[in-house]
């Protein structure tokens, strides 16, 4: 089984929409709501998906943030980029 999809357009609706629906399965789910700067973390643990803080040396391209491991269930988000500190680890979503 290939991993690596085709790229596709999906456009910002459909994103948001996407969003949305975790949302609310996951309002559903809770006795009380999530609040916002633990929303990342309450999402990746509603949809089973581990994320970890772990070096990721850069390659030719340049720095690597992060990366997502399919078989795994896990994201890897880069501890060697302080400017992510705050950002991947405890993003902000806004609802449309």
């Amino acid at each position: 089984m290939n991993v690596i999809k085709p790229y596709r357009f999906i456009p910002k609706q459909e994103i948001e929409r996407q969003a949305n629906d975790i949302l609310l399965q996951m309002q559903a789910k809770r006795n009380r709501s999530l609040e916002w700067r633990y929303l990342a973390e309450g999402v990746a643990d509603f949809l089973d998906l581990g994320v970890v803080w772990e070096s990721l040396p850069a390659d030719a391209e340049g720095s690597i943030a992060a990366m997502i491991w399919p078989f795994q269930r896990e994201i890897v988000i880069n501890e060697d980029i302080p400017a992510l500190r705050g950002g991947f680890g405890q993003c902000a979503i806004r609802l449309a």
